[in-house]
């Protein structure tokens, strides 16, 4: 099976790709990385391991953070050991309260690689600078 690419180049796959495999590969931490949204900026990741320890071993937590000021930037992950115990997690905490804001919490997803952007561009430059106009011989001039 193929499908193309952009610019058109076939990219050969030994099975056909249908919406089971896109989850299969969407999911591949299997249920134990919990995605934690509307955290306090106060929230440090020993607070966020103490309070989803109560469901399990915790494995690794994970609070991001802005590159350029060091801060909170308000979500962050924790990974279990076992999917059972991040699903428990996840009924029991969704929506509820720390440190005084209200939390939600969902199986974490991969990170969909993007296009675009400066550091990934596929053509040239921007186009502008300087033209030499003598051999632009579109109206027979010069």
């Amino acid at each position: 099976m193929f499908s193309l690419a952009r610019g058109f180049a076939p990219i050969v796959t030994r099975t056909p790709i249908t919406s089971a495999v896109v989850s299969a590969r969407l999911f591949s931490s299997e249920g134990k990385k919990l995605f934690v949204g509307g955290l306090s900026w106060n929230t440090d990741e020993d607070t966020l391991k103490q309070t989803f320890s109560r469901f399990g071993e915790v494995a690794d937590t994970k609070i991001v953070t802005d590159r350029l000021s060091g801060k909170s930037r308000g979500f962050g992950f924790v990974t279990f050991n076992e999917s059972s115990d991040a699903q428990s997690a996840m009924e029991n905490l969704n929506h509820s309260e720390l440190n005084g804001r209200s939390i939600s919490v969902n199986i974490a997803q991969d990170r969909v690689q993007r296009e675009g952007g400066y550091n990934n561009r596929r053509e040239g430059g921007s186009g502008g600078g300087y033209r030499d106009r003598r051999s632009d011989n579109r109206d027979g001039e010069y």
